[in-house]
């Protein structure tokens, strides 16, 4: 099978960012760097990427590598297919290669286009036809969501939700500490308390008492 450096004389490496895009040309059969360009990603700017690659392309069969085509190189891939040329995704790169070497868009771009030199054309990733890409398809729904928005445990917390509201008045209220007389016995001013109420006592419990506190405060403040 033909490799990509039988096949044509340069290929250009594309290192794409959110701001910028920069481009290297790469001798196909021996792999040597030669001019680079950084282009910002407006839409004049890509359309000035476009015509430079088309300018490069004059030297011969040209093989354009697109760092993120699914993302960040999604607007170029398009006016560069729209235009006729050939693009591709980058093969697997390894970090060794950059040891020793340095990092910048520049030298990215030229380690894109060698990682596409020795591999079979057949092996090529080519971007897809049509269909959205990945930056624009829509996040899955979470599998099981609409079953837990309607399972009964949360029906049965959804039930709760007034006593909940009812406990959260009644810690507010206990929030106010009463004045009391010298006989330990709430005054007019104050809350009352469980030993205020006829026949309860001590023994009321703590549901019991914050009904009677909520209860109370209604009254008074209504």
């Amino acid at each position: 099978m033909p490799i990509v450096a039988d096949q044509y004389r340069q290929v250009i490496g594309v290192d794409t960012h959110a701001a910028t895009h920069t481009l290297t040309v790469v001798t196909a059969a021996t792999g040597a760097p030669g001019v680079s360009a950084t282009f910002p990603t407006s839409t004049t700017g890509l359309d000035r990427a476009r015509d430079w690659i088309a300018r490069c392309a004059e030297q011969g069969p040209t093989l354009v590598v697109v760092e993120g085509i699914g993302s960040y190189g999604a607007v170029l891939t398009d006016r560069l297919l729209a235009a006729g040329f050939p693009v591709v995704e980058p093969a697997a790169m390894a970090a060794a290669d950059r040891r020793g070497v340095g990092k910048t868009d520049a030298l990215d771009a030229v380690r894109i286009a060698r990682s596409v030199l020795s591999i079979d054309l057949a092996r090529l990733r080519t971007p897809r036809a049509d269909g959205p890409r990945v930056g624009d398809a829509c996040p899955r729904r979470r599998p099981g969501a609409d079953d837990l928005r309607t399972h009964p445990h949360d029906q049965r917390l959804d039930s709760t939700r007034p006593h909940r509201r009812t406990r959260s008045r009644c810690a507010k209220a206990l929030d106010r500490k009463p004045d009391c007389n010298s006989r330990g016995m709430a005054t007019s001013g104050g809350e009352p308390r469980s030993a205020d109420v006829p026949g309860r006592g001590d023994s009321l419990g703590e549901e019991d008492r914050c009904r009677i506190l909520v209860s109370w405060k209604d009254e008074h403040h209504a």
